[in-house]
């Protein structure tokens, strides 16, 4: 901020430059109200009912005094201005007032009350620091840590900058650890195994026991009944059920694991 020492001998030369310079510092000390955004409360305007308090606002960065009263859907900035006399006698208009206010002047200059915001009682830094946190999985220095769904076909929305896929994660779903159990591939290992398949064919252990109905046997076509021939079962034989599935080709198709999906990208955060 720029400053001036008074402290110097010699009679300090007070004139409107000096003023000038000095009213521009107060312009510049004001200048953190932009961090509050265009329209936001800095202190006071306390809503009881259908009014609200006194207090100050920044309007686009200017710091105003606000004149409570009555609520409205809009706020306007009245400006007044008072005549000071010089030395020569004449009135120059130059000493001019801003304060927000409820009210209409016919849209020169109105905003909607419903748009100020206030912050909270934590403090602007307390929620960026709060923010940052939330934040820390994809700030990881070595850009492996948190990771987001790009949902949308890159030829419509391109990755954001500072964004890149995440390409070992091309074509898999996520498993939450469990450090207690092996994992499907048979270790308990650390986060970042993979593994599984998209598909499968059972062998026969993986097959349930079970059993058929018979639907053939062997026969012998010696043994006669009184005068009329007949098949006979002929114990010893050998009893088969009916073959069923399979390819024609005696081989067996494996079958999709894959639940109803849809596809996405997995982005990770590494930085401008």
């Amino acid at each position: 901020m720029n400053t001036i020492d008074f402290t110097q001998p010699g009679g300090f030369p007070f004139d409107q430059g000096v003023l000038d310079f000095l009213q521009k510092g107060s312009l510049m000390a004001g200048q953190p109200a932009f961090f509050g955004g265009p329209l936001c409360i800095i202190s006071g305007c306390t809503v009881s009912g259908a009014s609200v308090s006194s207090g100050f606002v920044a309007i686009n960065g200017e710091i105003l005094p606000f004149a409570g009263g009555t609520i409205t859907e809009k706020v306007i900035i009245q400006e007044s201005v008072t005549d000071i006399t010089y030395f020569d006698t004449q009135a120059r208009p130059v000493k001019k007032t801003k304060t927000a206010m409820f009210g209409n002047d016919g849209g020169v200059t109105n905003y909607l009350w419903a748009n100020f915001k206030r912050n909270t009682t934590e403090g602007v830094l307390a929620r960026l620091e709060r923010l940052e946190r939330v934040a820390a999985p994809f700030l990881s220095s070595t850009g492996r840590g948190g990771m987001v769904l790009w949902n949308k076909p890159l030829n419509i929305a391109p990755i954001p900058p500072g964004w890149r896929e995440v390409e070992d994660w091309k074509g898999r779903l996520p498993m939450g650890w469990d450090g207690t159990k092996e994992n499907p591939v048979g270790t308990l290992g650390d986060v970042g195994i993979a593994g599984g398949a998209k598909d499968k064919t059972l062998l026969i252990e993986e097959i349930p026991a079970h059993d058929h109905d018979q639907v053939g046997a062997v026969y012998d076509n010696a043994r006669k009944s009184g005068s009329n021939s007949q098949q006979v079962y002929q114990p010893g034989g050998t009893l088969k059920t009916g073959k069923t599935g399979g390819q024609p080709d005696g081989s067996t198709k494996s079958f999709s694991l894959l639940n109803p999906y849809r596809i996405v990208m997995f982005i990770e955060y590494i930085g401008n």
